[in-house]
């Protein structure tokens, strides 16, 4: 009978946490493309920034909720959407970097796109519905 303790150590030892070496990152597809996608999210939080003199101090947000003031947010929190694509795109990314299937990294970069730009549009037709230009 194998000693349990001394089974795990020996598991332990041999398990190998894998890091992805430069060459890796070298071979993900797409890459040009999650890096656009997190240079158009960045995009979005400037569009918000440069426009907070033309906005009113709350605006429309939440539209999955009530109609009324439950969907009514303040201004500088048109950056949210932005920000979770950014969050999304560099999750999406460090998961690309741990799979080795080339179409599920292409699936994971063009969602990170498919987000940031949708995150755009949501922030530009609120802008455009609400703000005084």
């Amino acid at each position: 009978m194998v000693n349990k303790s001394s089974f795990f150590k020996q598991k332990i030892k041999t398990s190998k946490i894998y890091k992805p070496r430069k060459e890796d990152l070298e071979k993900i597809p797409l890459a040009k493309m999650a890096y656009f996608s997190l240079i158009l999210s960045i995009l979005n939080i400037l569009i918000v920034l440069v426009s907070q003199n033309n906005l009113p101090p709350e605006v429309p947000l939440f539209y999955g909720l009530a109609r009324g003031q439950e969907q009514l947010a303040s201004a500088i929190k048109l950056t949210l959407p932005a920000i979770i694509s950014i969050f999304i795109i560099i999750i999406n990314f460090i998961l690309t970097t741990f799979t080795k299937n080339r179409f599920l990294q292409q699936a994971l970069i063009l969602t990170g796109f498919a987000v940031s730009f949708l995150s755009l549009i949501t922030i530009v037709k609120t802008i455009l519905l609400v703000g005084s230009f």
